[in-house]
């Protein structure tokens, strides 16, 4: 097999640096929004259409709040972790191994829960933000997105081409043994 050109091992180098400073700034702005549940609540009442009305949201609605905000944050630290470690596998020039492979299907695993994550994130947040309405008032809104979709279809196609290139990986060693 020939080894990956020098320019792709270089980008992938720096694409790997690059992740860990996206894992940074994930964290900064979890950090941010936790000290700022009030505000974090406010964001997602406008980014959902939800009027927080005159009735205090509570301290409930502020702990499930941060709650889902960490868990979504620790779904993309996880994410940004492995493409780190793809990009580790190419720069040195291990593309075509059954732990690249084995990486990239999770990376595939990982979108599709952040997928799923945010169609039902966007469902309880509405649920908490409103916990405190007067009755009538509380909203329970589920929606399906275009990116859901495209996320989900990415993550799903990034699931197969890892299983495939396993499956191709072990057809390869296998055939090692024949020459």
């Amino acid at each position: 097999m020939h080894p990956l050109p020098p320019s792709t091992r270089t980008w992938a180098h720096r694409l790997r640096l690059l992740s860990f400073a996206a894992m940074a700034l994930v964290v900064a702005a979890g950090v941010y929004a936790t000290l700022d549940p009030t505000g974090l609540i406010t964001s997602r009442a406008a980014a959902l259409n939800i009027d927080t009305g005159p009735w205090d949201t509570g301290a409930l609605t502020r702990i499930l709040m941060v709650t889902g905000l960490w868990i979504g944050t620790a779904l993309t630290l996880v994410l940004l972790w492995q493409l780190a470690r793809l990009f580790e596998h190419y720069a040195a020039d291990a593309a075509l191994t059954f732990e690249a492979a084995r990486t990239i299907r999770r990376i595939g695993l990982l979108l599709f829960a952040l997928a799923g994550f945010g169609i039902l994130g966007r469902t309880l947040a509405g649920l908490a933000i409103t916990l405190n309405a007067p009755d009538g008032s509380r909203v329970l809104a589920i929606g399906l997105s275009s990116s859901d979709v495209g996320l989900a279809l990415a993550g799903g196609l990034m699931a197969l081409i890892g299983a495939v290139m396993q499956q191709a990986v072990a057809v390869a060693r296998e055939n090692e043994g024949f020459v």
